[in-house]
């Protein structure tokens, strides 16, 4: 695995260190809330893609052993559900171990429920979203007929 690239500036009064982490080994995702994120790409990441922290939790629960729910509570969203996943991909990674394909197989067992209720989520998501948009461009086309109607009989009216 290549070690990311790193861009260090530092200031004598300020003592600020800013680095630059090189994101073209990550994969472009979407977090529960539909903001856009980035994760490794594996197997695990790609079926958590979309799911919140407590599907995720769900999940865990299932497969992680001594997992206990809440304990990433005092962190911010984002963080518990990498950790999480962090959690998932290593117990995944140890029954791999064990044999292989036991891992992904319990995993994607244990995510069917989350993966179905993300895609569902997302289904809605996408109709509400091309609903808006066919909303906006009948609304749109009235305007514009209006107009077009307030023009002609503008010009009826100066000739």
């Amino acid at each position: 695995m290549a070690k990311a690239k790193k861009e260090v500036a530092v200031e004598e009064e300020d003592k600020v260190v800013l680095i630059k982490p090189d994101l073209e080994k990550y994969t472009a995702g979407i977090s529960a809330s539909g903001k856009r994120t980035q994760h490794c790409g594996d197997h695990v990441a790609e079926t958590l893609n979309g799911m919140s922290v407590e599907e995720c939790e769900v999940i865990a629960g299932r497969i992680v052993p001594e997992y206990v729910d809440g304990k990433y509570s005092h962190l911010n969203v984002g963080m518990q559900r990498m950790n999480i996943a962090n959690r998932l991909r290593g117990a995944v990674a140890a029954m791999e171990k064990e044999e292989e394909g036991a891992g992904v197989a319990k995993f994607d067992k244990a995510a069917a429920a989350g993966v179905k209720a993300r895609d569902k989520r997302t289904a809605e998501a996408e109709k509400a979203k091309a609903e808006a948009a066919k909303e906006k461009k009948e609304k749109a086309a009235e305007k514009a007929k209006a107009e077009a109607a307030k023009e002609k009989a503008a010009a009826k009216k100066a000739a």
